[in-house]
């Protein structure tokens, strides 16, 4: 079971034992009701991003598939991971911001679209795990 930011980390490095060079969690639920917490574990480590949770009328459609491009994009730009992330969360949290100032539950890619090729300093920095102590849960 996944169920906080620990066996997240184990699942993700599980999986990284698998073969993939990187894992992306878009939400790890339960680490708090304020904010989105996604997960990167790469070849650098594992990093969290926390942004805060935007309150909306409806939950927004597409948004998982926003994350996967946005980071894919951004990844095969730069090939970093752990920028890719960043500059992913970044773009993310603006579309939502615009989303739920227009109080739409689709997501409102035009009105924020700016902030989809912005390279600009990420507002939400990866902040790296230590992992050291889940290495031996592996």
């Amino acid at each position: 079971d996944i169920h906080d930011i620990d066996s997240a980390v184990v699942a993700c490095q599980r999986a990284l034992a698998m073969g993939p060079k990187i894992v992306l969690v878009k939400h790890v639920h339960g680490t708090s009701k304020r904010d989105f917490t996604m997960l990167l574990a790469c070849d650098k480590g594992v990093f969290m991003v926390t942004r805060p949770l935007i309150d909306v009328i409806r939950q927004p459609v597409g948004v998982g598939d926003l994350i996967t491009s946005l980071f894919t994009g951004h990844y095969l730009h730069s090939f970093d991971a752990v920028r890719a992330f960043e500059l992913c969360n970044n773009a993310v949290y603006s579309v939502l911001t615009e989303t739920a100032h227009r109080q739409q539950w689709e997501l409102q890619i035009i009105h924020a679209q700016e902030a989809l090729a912005s390279t600009a300093k990420p507002l939400f920095s990866a902040r790296p795990l230590n992992i050291n102590k889940l290495a031996e849960a592996i």
